[in-house]
């Protein structure tokens, strides 16, 4: 049985990874500036890292 951060940790990838294509799919259908998307793909990979760390050590939960 997996632990509650573990979970967490899934869910967070999984929800960043799909914030990432609509965005991404909203840039390219609407013309958003980068300076609209940079802010986005920060969010992202900041999630996608703390997921990972979390994952990888679980204490470091604090991360996410």
């Amino acid at each position: 049985m997996t632990s509650l951060p573990h979970k967490c940790s899934v869910l967070t990838i999984v929800l960043a990874v799909a914030h990432l294509m609509l965005e991404t799919l909203f840039t390219v259908k609407f013309g958003q500036t980068f300076a609209g998307y940079v802010p986005d793909l920060i969010a992202v990979a900041l999630l996608l890292i703390g997921g990972y760390l979390t994952i990888k050590n679980s204490n470091a939960v604090g991360i996410l």
